[in-house]
This record gives C-alpha cells, sequence and structure tokens, in this order.
C-alpha cells in the first residue's frame, strides 16, 4: 500500500509540473501560476515532468537506480518552485517527501554495491576441490561422532561444499528485554578459504530499518550496521575481538556444510560418545568450540565463548546456537532452522532465531 501511495505522490507531482510548461504555451490558460513563465523555463517544466515520471516508472519495476533521476528531478523542481515561490511553494512539501525516500534508496544502493563485491570477491573462484567426492577414508580419522554425523547428513558420497549460498528469514532482538524483529538475509561462504560474508535488513518500527553486514575473510572480520541506510552504527573492522567472533560464527556454521568439516583449518578432538572440540586456525586467529549431536548423528547444538558487547565492556561469554528442526538440501541434512543464545551473568538472552528458506552448494554465481 506504502508503495502504491508513494508512486501516486511521484506521478501527480510530476503531472503538476505539466502546468509550468502550459502556462508557459498559453499564458492565460493556467490561473494557479499568477507568474510569467517564458518558453526556456516552460521547457524546463516540461523536463523535469517527464524526470518525474521516469521516477515513477523506475519506482514501479524496482530498479535500484530510481533514486539517481529522483534526486535531478527534485533538484529542478526546486528551482522551479523557487522561480515562482508565491503559487508553487507547497511543491517544496512533495520535494521533501521525495528526498526523505530517495536517501535512504541511494544510501541502500551504495551499500549493496559494496557488499555484492564482496561477495563476488569470495565466490569468484569455485575451488577445484568441489569436484571430489567425500569418501570414507576421508572421515576415518574423525572423532566417531562426527564421523557418523557426515554420514547420516548425507555429506559421505557428495561432492565436497566449496561454495555456498543461503537465505535466511527470522527475527532477532537488539538487546535483552527489547522487542522482536523481523529479518533476511543473504550469505556466501567459501569454505577452501574459510570465509563467509552476511548482509540482512532489520524492520524496525514506524517504518524503518536497519541493513547490516559481517564479513570473515582471511583471517580478519569485519562488521557495518547503518539505520536506514544511511546513519552508522557499527562500523568496526580487524580487532583482536571482532576477529574471534567471526571465525566462531563461521566454525558454527558449518553445520550448514557439514563437508567443511574436512578442511584442514579444522582439527577435532572427541569428548565424548554425543560431543567434539572442534579448532578452527586462520591466520593468526584461532577459536574453538564444541559441537554435539543426537544419539542418532545429526546436529544438535554448538557452544562457545565468544564477545558480548563492544570495546573495554566486551566479555567472554558462552554463545551458543541450537537445532530446531532438519530440513534436506540437495541430499544433504542440515539443522535449517535455529536460535542463538548468549548465557550472561543475569540470565540468558536468545537474541536470534532464524530459519534458512535456501540453500545451495558448489554455485558461486550470487542471487539475483
Amino acid at each position: 500500500m506504502i508503495k502504491y501511495l508513494f508512486a501516486a505522490i511521484i506521478l501527480i507531482h510530476g503531472l503538476i509540473h505539466l502546468m509550468g510548461f502550459a502556462k508557459s504555451v498559453r499564458p492565460g490558460s493556467i490561473q494557479q501560476i499568477s507568474a510569467y513563465v517564458s518558453k526556456p523555463m516552460g521547457l524546463l517544466w516540461l523536463l523535469t515532468a517527464l524526470l518525474f515520471l521516469i521516477v515513477f516508472i523506475l519506482w514501479i519495476v524496482k530498479n535500484n537506480y530510481w533514486s539517481w533521476v529522483c534526486f535531478a528531478a527534485i533538484i529542478a523542481s526546486q528551482i522551479l518552485v523557487f522561480s515562482v515561490w508565491k503559487d508553487a511553494k507547497a511543491g517544496t512539501i512533495a520535494n521533501l517527501i521525495l528526498l526523505m525516500v530517495a536517501l535512504p534508496a541511494y544510501g541502500h544502493m551504495r551499500f549493496d554495491k559494496m557488499v555484492g563485491k564482496e561477495q563476488q570477491a569470495i565466490m569468484a573462484q569455485e575451488a577445484a576441490a568441489s569436484m571430489k567426492m567425500v569418501g570414507e577414508q576421508d572421515v576415518k580419522h574423525l572423532p566417531p561422532i562426527v564421523q557418523a554425523w557426515l554420514r547420516k547428513c548425507g555429506a559421505v558420497g557428495k561432492p565436497r561444499q566449496t561454495t555456498v549460498r543461503l537465505r535466511q528469514t527470522g527475527k532477532m532482538r537488539l538487546k535483552p528485554g527489547s522487542a522482536w524483529f523481523d529479518f533476511s538475509a543473504t550469505q556466501y561462504f567459501n569454505t577452501s578459504d574459510a570465509a563467509f560474508v552476511w548482509n540482512t535488513q532489520v524492520q524496525m518500527p514506524a517504518g524503518t530499518y536497519l541493513i547490516g553486514r559481517d564479513k570473515f575473510e582471511d583471517g580478519t572480520g569485519a562488521m557495518q550496521i547503518k539505520l536506514l541506510s544511511l546513519v552508522s552504527m557499527v562500523d568496526e573492522a580487524n580487532n583482536p575481538a571482532l576477529n574471534s567472533g567471526t571465525a566462531q560464527r563461521y566454525l558454527a556454521e558449518i553445520c550448514w556444510f557439514p563437508s567443511a568439516a574436512l578442511e584442514p583449518y579444522i582439527r577435532w578432538q572427541a569428548i565424548d560418545s554425543l560431543q567434539a572440540k572442534a579448532t578452527l586456525l586462520v591466520k593468526d586467529v584461532q577459536v574453538e568450540g564444541v559441537f554435539s549431536f543426537t544419539p542418532e548423528g545429526d546436529f544438535a547444538r554448538f557452544e562457545t565463548k565468544r564477545y558480548f558487547g563492544s570495546g573495554e565492556n566486551a566479555v567472554e561469554s558462552p554463545w551458543i546456537i541450537e537445532a530446531l528442526g532438519q530440513k534436506q538440501y540437495s541430499g544433504i541434512t542440515i539443522p535449517h532452522r535455529n536460535k542463538v543464545t548468549w548465557k550472561l551473568p543475569e540470565g540468558d538472552f536468545t537474541w536470534l532465531e532464524l530459519e534458512i528458506t535456501d540453500i545451495e552448494y558448489n554455485k558461486a554465481a550470487l542471487y539475483d
């Protein structure tokens, strides 16, 4: 509904500019504009109307470049408003409304362009290892429960998963006791290099939203969060807490692409019949976590200690991912529904519940 209301504002505002063109052609025809409009200025009124028509079309077809054209139309429109201020000053309100929507859209487009380049970078080379099949000889050195997991999920007998792309939906909370907000996300992994890029949009109250990007590549982490695509709330990169946190996230999420358990940067150690500790070493970053499985060999949970908070206030706290459901994609059974919980001194803080709605392996192209 809001989309069509905004489209109507664009179209009506654009059509109103035709009055200025008509005034230049037939000076006595438009009583709403008392000032004289020359023929050259009339052509500018016509051009501005056409620009708003282009904006309207680009908005309807969801072309990301609509905001660029909208900026040009707003500038031209406001120049014209000033030229006949007494009669057209109300047009400033329409231009401000358009600007309030176009600015976040422009910021979102720039953010998506940056993230897209990062995604393409980690997916650019699909490793030859993706052609190799996982065989029994590849898993026999692992703890028995990890072997059982790889057999049960279907990884044994399938190609190694060297690139992964997936889509998620779910809900998250920003702090203990706060409201839940819906989010959607896409994520890309390169398991040969232990890298990922995750980007999300979180719906906030009153039509506002957050966009965010989490990245782990070459042993370093990076995180950006922006309000309405414009106001930076978090912009961190390559600090010890963030590097270890994003590495721990990557380690936990191999439950969605199980053959990564065989990569040389992960070492396994049996704890008991249902648990095994995994240690990930990439560059100078080393992290570990405990994987727990059901007696049948399904992934059940992952637990590690991860920094909660930021800066000097960050403290290591237990961080747990739990499986809420299993589903098969391309012959591989994964925990497609999960929840993520911090165990804090004041109590458990479940901040994320997600569902994987699509996942594809060894397909290096980005989603459309």
